[in-house]
C-alpha cells in the first residue's frame, strides 16, 4: 500500500493474530524453520549450499494498486456521472471541447472532455480518491482466509516472480507452463 500500511501497529497485531498456528499454505514449513538451499553464483548453480531461516507473512489473494490508474478510474467514474446528473453542462463541455481541437473524431472529443473536466474538478476527485485509498487500507489490514494465504518468504518471492511449486519434490519451483521443475525434469527424462 502507498502509505506502507503494513507498518503500523495495528497491521503487525493483526499479522500476529492470524499467523499463529499456521504453516506456509505451499510448502508447509512452520515459521523460523531452517532449510539448506542450493547457492548460485553468477547465474550458475554451485555445489554448495546455505543454511537459510524461513519467514512466514500473509499475503493478500488480490492485489490493490494505488497510484494514478485508481485515481483516473474514479476520474472516469465521476465524468460518467456528471454526464448523466447534468447534461446542460455536458453539452457545454461538449462545445469547449470541439472548439479547442482543430478537427476531432469522437475519440479526441471524449478524451478532450475528460481532460477538461478532471482540471475543473481536480479537488472533488482528490477528495473520492482518497475516500476510496482509506478504505482500501482498512480492508488491508482486515486478514481472513479468504482474502490472505500465508506463505514463507522462498514461496511469496517465487510467487511474486510468477513460478509454483513443484508438486514431485515439494521443493524447486516452475513456471506454471511446465508440469515439473528443472531438476524433477532431468531425472524424470534423463
Amino acid at each position: 500500500m502507498g502509505s506502507k500500511t503494513w507498518t503500523t501497529k495495528e497491521w503487525r497485531e493483526a499479522r500476529d493474530g492470524f499467523l499463529e498456528g499456521k504453516v506456509c499454505e505451499w510448502c508447509g514449513h512452520a515459521n523460523k524453520d531452517v532449510i539448506a538451499v542450493r547457492v548460485w553464483k553468477n547465474g550458475k548453480r554451485i555445489n554448495e549450499t546455505k543454511q537459510v531461516t524461513l519467514h512466514l507473512s500473509p499475503h493478500h489473494r488480490k492485489k490493490t494498486r494505488l497510484g494514478l490508474v485508481p485515481y483516473k478510474r474514479i476520474a472516469r467514474q465521476m465524468f460518467k456521472e456528471f454526464k448523466k446528473e447534468n447534461p446542460e453542462g455536458y453539452d457545454a463541455l461538449y462545445s469547449e471541447a470541439v472548439a479547442g481541437l482543430p478537427y476531432g473524431n469522437n475519440r479526441d472529443i471524449l478524451k478532450r472532455m475528460q481532460y477538461l473536466f478532471s482540471i475543473r474538478n481536480r479537488e472533488r476527485i482528490q477528495v473520492r480518491y482518497q475516500e476510496w485509498k482509506q478504505l482500501q487500507e482498512r480492508a488491508y489490514v482486515e486478514l481472513t482466509p479468504k482474502k490472505a494465504i500465508v506463505l514463507c518468504n522462498r514461496c511469496h518471492k517465487a510467487r511474486e516472480e510468477g513460478n509454483v511449486l513443484c508438486k514431485r519434490c515439494g521443493t524447486y519451483y516452475h513456471k506454471p507452463k511446465y508440469q515439473l521443475c528443472y531438476s524433477c525434469h532431468r531425472e524424470v527424462h534423463g
